[in-house]
């Protein structure tokens, strides 16, 4: 009843100052927060539990801050709602719970404000991500769960402004993709992989620009080879040996 409470108060003060909502201590969002056309920002986190979200989020395209989204089948409100929320910017994370979930439509892609972007997937995808794929503008980004999509893995060669990346818990990825001409990269962090071997020693792809060919600075390169270890961890056991970053902070838990 607070939590209703409180958001006919925040209904109110939108009369006000049209543009803002901090969920609080609620539990859901009201089914009819579409008709909120005009507002532009949504703090959507909660320290207890995840948010419900409705359908119809799709519908508020001035968005510009939406720091959670979370994906439950019984909520109603899927991926594909963040279709045309392109005016998003700072931090995104999305949370999906449960497997048979798609990612069509969600078209992080054309998110190019964002800065951030945080995936927890919990379940089996049916599809291989490739539509949470982020724009190539994109300075963090972290992929938690057993079973993130192949075109999650598979793109971060292309993010060429990407900072930090972070992978957690993934049960089957056995190798990480070459990551030597990422010029800004400045940390990795690997946490729990039950098979991951080695970070690729692939060489640039083809669609490398040329002049990055020749940046071979030491602050901007990655070692052509690595594979990595920490015996600590029994979780990352069979990463085999550690070889240097150039100017990243490695760091496998």
């Amino acid at each position: 009843m607070s939590g209703v409470c409180s958001f006919k108060k925040q209904r109110a003060m939108l009369e006000v100052a049209p543009f803002t909502i901090f969920t609080g201590s609620l539990e859901a969002l009201p089914e009819d927060i579409w008709k909120l056309v005009n507002l532009r920002h949504l703090y959507t986190e909660s320290p207890l539990r995840p948010i419900q979200q409705p359908r119809g989020l799709s519908q508020l395209t001035n968005l510009q801050t939406l720091t959670e989204f979370q994906v439950k089948a019984e909520h109603g409100g899927q991926l594909n709602e963040l279709r045309d929320l392109n005016n998003l910017r700072g931090n995104l994370k999305i949370e999906v719970h449960e497997d048979g979930i798609k990612s069509e439509g969600a078209n992080l892609k054309s998110k190019q404000h964002l800065q951030s972007i945080e995936l927890r997937i919990h379940g089996k995808m049916v599809d291989d991500c490739g539509d949470l794929v982020p724009h190539s503008n994109i300075k963090k980004f972290t992929l938690y769960g057993p079973y993130p999509g192949a075109a999650l893995l598979n793109c971060v060669p292309s993010l060429k402004n990407l900072v930090e990346f972070r992978l957690k818990g993934h049960k089957e990825c056995q190798s990480i993709a070459a990551l030597n001409h990422l010029p800004h990269l400045k940390s990795l962090k690997l946490t729990c992989l039950e098979a991951v071997e080695y970070i690729s020693s692939a060489e640039y792809d083809d669609n490398v620009d040329d002049s990055e060919d020749e940046d071979d600075s030491e602050e901007h390169q990655l070692a052509s080879s690595v594979a990595v270890s920490d015996q600590r961890n029994e979780d990352c056991r069979r990463l085999l040996k550690t070889r240097s970053f150039s100017g990243v902070a490695l760091t496998v838990i």
